[in-house]
């Protein structure tokens, strides 16, 4: 199976700011990794500051997720480093009040996981497993909420709806009201899928 979602989401892909940037993450992960000591480990990331150096760095990327059996997920919310740095501060700040001297060297790939400056919020549901028809049911609740859906995106076990955000208690309570649908993960700041590949290409 060869999963390659970069023409899809290239186009949502825009930098306004000289200091904007896209967070990448090529993740190994224990379901295609079975010995591997944990659920999830961080192979490498690059931080994306134009298409030129997507274009570039994406072959690279593809190798190393092809040698770790890893997959390749890009967060479609801009992160900026002027703000980054900013939060990066605070961080470092309170580890050093909270004596956490060691999570000082991983504070800013983690203020870039969980830091954005998006105005058009970029939202995953993620419909792994669910069938044709559970799908489509869902996209129909979403518009009906005020939702928008940018795009689909296959994964590795279906596929993940980029949408823009929707609401999302009434969103729930339909779905438990359907007794033949099980309320799908909303990731507000995730990463989606961008490359994996089992084959030898």
């Amino acid at each position: 199976m060869t999963i390659n979602n970069i023409d899809i989401i290239k186009p949502f892909l825009i930098w306004d700011d000289p200091n904007d940037f896209y967070f990448v993450q090529i993740l190994k992960r224990k379901k295609e990794n079975p010995d591997h000591t944990s659920n999830n480990s961080v192979v490498s990331f690059y931080y994306i500051s134009s298409m030129e150096s997507f274009d570039r760095l994406f072959p690279e990327m593809k190798l190393l997720a092809k040698f770790y059996n890893a997959r390749v997920y890009i967060n479609l919310n801009r992160r900026n480093y002027e703000q980054l740095g900013l939060q990066m501060m605070k961080k470092v700040t309170d580890c050093l009040i909270n004596k956490a001297y060691k999570d000082i060297r991983n504070a800013y790939t983690s203020i870039c996981g969980s830091f954005h400056v998006e105005k058009a919020k970029k939202w995953v549901v993620d419909t792994d497993g669910y069938t044709p028809q559970q799908i489509q049911w869902i996209e129909n609740l979403i518009l009906e909420l005020g939702g928008t859906i940018y795009q689909t995106l296959p994964t590795v076990n279906g596929m993940h709806l980029i949408t823009s955000p929707f609401n999302t208690q009434e969103f729930s309570n339909k779905c438990i009201e359907n007794n033949d649908i099980s309320t799908p993960d909303i990731q507000k700041n995730n990463p989606t899928l961008l490359y994996y590949s089992d084959e030898n290409e």
